[in-house]
C-alpha cells in the first residue's frame, strides 16, 4: 500500500521507543555526592560552625559600637556564637548516622 510504512520499519521504531523509555535519564537516580558524601557533610558542618561564630561576633561588635559597651557585647556574643556553633554541629552529627539508613539486622 502506498503511503503506509512497512511493518519492519514500525517494529524498528517501536524498539527504539522502548529503548529510549527504559534508558536511564540524565541525572535521575544519581543524587548521591561524589564518593560517599561524608567529606561534603563534614566540611558543611565546619563551615556552618564558622559562619555562626562570625555572625555572632559581628552582631556583638555592632552592638558595642551602637551602645558603647565595649568589650562586653563582643565578648558575650562571641561566647554565645561559639555555643550556638557547637549546638549546630551537635545537631548535624546527630542526624549524620540516620542518613546512612538503619543498621543491618543480625541473622541468627
Amino acid at each position: 500500500m502506498a503511503g503506509f510504512p512497512d511493518n519492519e520499519r514500525l517494529d524498528q521504531l517501536a524498539a527504539r521507543i522502548r529503548a529510549a523509555e527504559n534508558a536511564p535519564k540524565p541525572g535521575a537516580g544519581n543524587t548521591s555526592l561524589p564518593g560517599d558524601g561524608k567529606s561534603y557533610r563534614m566540611s558543611r558542618l565546619g563551615f556552618d560552625f564558622g559562619v555562626t561564630v562570625v555572625v555572632f561576633v559581628v552582631v556583638g561588635w555592632l552592638g558595642d559600637r551602637q551602645f558603647g559597651s565595649q568589650p562586653w557585647g563582643l565578648a558575650g556574643m562571641t561566647i554565645i556564637g561559639f555555643a550556638a556553633g557547637i549546638l549546630n554541629v551537635w545537631r548535624g552529627l546527630g542526624s549524620y548516622g540516620q542518613m546512612a539508613g538503619p543498621p543491618p539486622q543480625k541473622k541468627e
